[in-house]
């Protein structure tokens, strides 16, 4: 005798909203882990599209439209939304604008928060225009969160009435260790009338963060009253660690208070361990590179404006182009092509084309377009 067992397969729930719920939030509360939550194109404000809670479930919340055309909007009436319940990478917050958000005094993360060991993940996500006294646009605390191919731009953090530093313009990590990759932060800005900033692209308090592939640029932390300096335009580390691969840190901003000296332009480090490799650091005021004491920056095959000790580093205009869309492309007779370290991108250029063959081989070149496999950016 054959014995069969039928084992149903089970597929995931796909909630449309506003179709099947007429909120963001009761998607999310009507869906279960794995499921997908599918906006439809469109602004989504006020009670039950801010605030979100994934109240731990594993689950997609996916546009159908792309962050252009589907905009969380919080109006600044709250944050967008906060991870707190153990959510894992298998959450996924997919395709949307996350857009002014704001926190009242003393508040944190302005549009994100991932606390308690939530570490979901944000793809192809514009995070933009959102406030709040620490981390403008995300907080994290003890916790990992991934950002893939995201945009965070013009956040700010900021406190008028506070004498202290405002500190990460963009994100302030505060334990855990976040990873973003292919993000650009552009315009970010921390600090204020009495608040001078630290950090205006990431500030990390404790913890380790990683960043691959990403550009850092036109962020500002600015100085205060009290004669007190900006530092860390584009990065400050105060006792963490960051690893920061194959990225380019150009026309980042630390504001001098008067007749004073800022530091770190592009990065500032105070008794943590940052590692650069394969980066491009260029354009940055007042300089590239800062730290409280000298061992704390180690820094590898990069092309750092005004020089850096470290092996294969250089100190050479980097031909930096715009060009189909594409920001901070290497162009061609750039020093920064097949200067990287670690030994070839993965990539035959000419194989793609014969003209990009004929400058770039598949040996590794430094900044935010090189790296293993990144040939997104070509035509």
């Amino acid at each position: 005798m054959i014995s069969f067992v039928l084992v149903a397969s089970v597929q995931a729930a796909i909630i449309k909203v506003p179709a099947d719920q007429p909120t963001i939030q009761a998607g999310i509360d009507a869906a279960s882990g794995g499921d997908v939550v599918l906006l439809a194109g469109g602004i989504y404000q006020g009670t039950g599209n801010i605030n979100l809670d994934f109240k731990g479930k594993d689950l997609t919340l996916r546009s159908e439209s792309g962050p252009a055309k589907t905009i969380i909007d919080c109006r600044s009436s709250g944050r967008a939304m906060h991870f707190r319940r153990g959510e894992s990478r298998a959450a996924v917050v997919e395709g949307v604008t996350l857009w002014n958000g704001s926190l009242s005094r003393d508040g944190a993360a302005g549009s994100i928060a991932c606390t308690n060991g939530s570490s979901p993940k944000f793809v192809d996500c514009n995070i933009r225009d959102n406030s709040a006294f620490s981390g403008g646009a995300i907080y994290v605390r003890a916790a990992s969160p991934l950002f893939s191919g995201c945009e965070i731009n013009n956040n700010v953090a900021d406190e008028i009435y506070s004498d202290t530093y405002s500190r990460g313009g963009t994100v302030f990590i505060d334990g855990g260790a976040p990873v973003f990759q292919y993000c650009t932060l552009d315009g970010n800005r921390t600090g204020g009338w009495s608040s001078p900033g630290k950090g205006a692209g990431i500030y990390a308090r404790s913890g380790s963060a990683r960043l691959q592939n990403c550009i850092i640029k036109s962020n500002v932390a600015t100085q205060g009253d009290y004669w007190q300096n900006g530092y860390g335009g584009g990065l400050y580390s105060d006792g963490s660690e960051l690893k920061i691969v194959n990225c380019t840190l150009v026309a980042n901003v630390a504001d001098p208070y008067s007749g004073y000296s800022a530091r770190g332009g592009g990065i500032y480090s105070r008794e943590s361990s940052v590692t650069l490799t394969d980066c491009i650091l260029w354009s940055n005021t007042p300089d590239a590179l800062s730290s409280l004491y000298g061992e704390d920056l180690v820094v590898i095959y990069s092309n750092v404006q005004g020089g850096w000790d470290g092996m294969g580093n250089i100190d050479a205009f980097p031909r930096l182009r715009s060009f189909k869309g594409f920001d901070y492309i290497l162009w061609p007779g750039s020093p920064c092509i097949d200067a990287g370290g670690g030994g070839v991108d993965g990539v035959d250029w000419g194989t793609i084309h014969s003209r990009y063959g004929d400058f770039n081989t598949a040996l590794a070149d430094m900044g935010a377009d090189g790296g293993p496999g990144n040939v997104g950016w070509l035509p």
